[in-house]
């Protein structure tokens, strides 16, 4: 019974550092996405004001030429797609590996159970 106490110790643990490090991942993407959120929301502030005919004075104001405010933006957008889509895949792969322990837990579980209704 032990043995079977520690397989199924050992499952519940990697559902644990499973759910931890998409914790840490989710935190980082989203801080991210927000970040290039902030970035396409400078990029279109940059816009009005050309389109105003105002000098930009945001933060890249003294920097080397840029290209366009919409190019940027369309840029940022692209990143910030591929971000989101690298975060969509580590929910699903962390729910499918989540999935797969629970049933491996439940079978551990049932040979238990059966092996106690036999004795």
């Amino acid at each position: 019974m032990d043995g079977t106490e520690d397989r199924l110790h050992e499952i519940d643990l990697h559902q644990v550092e499973r759910i931890r490090k998409l914790s840490v991942r989710l935190n980082r993407d989203l801080a991210l996405l927000d970040q290039f959120t902030g970035a396409m929301a400078l990029q279109e502030g940059r816009k009005d004001f050309e389109e105003l005919g105002v000098e930009w004075t945001g933060e890249d104001a003294d920097a080397a030429p840029q290209p366009s405010p919409d190019q940027m933006i369309a840029k940022l957008r692209a990143d910030q797609t591929r971000i989101l889509q690298a975060l969509k895949k580590a929910v699903w792969d962390a729910g499918r590996t989540l999935v797969g322990d629970s049933k491996r837990w439940k079978a551990t579980a049932e040979e238990v159970s059966d092996g106690d209704a036999g004795a």
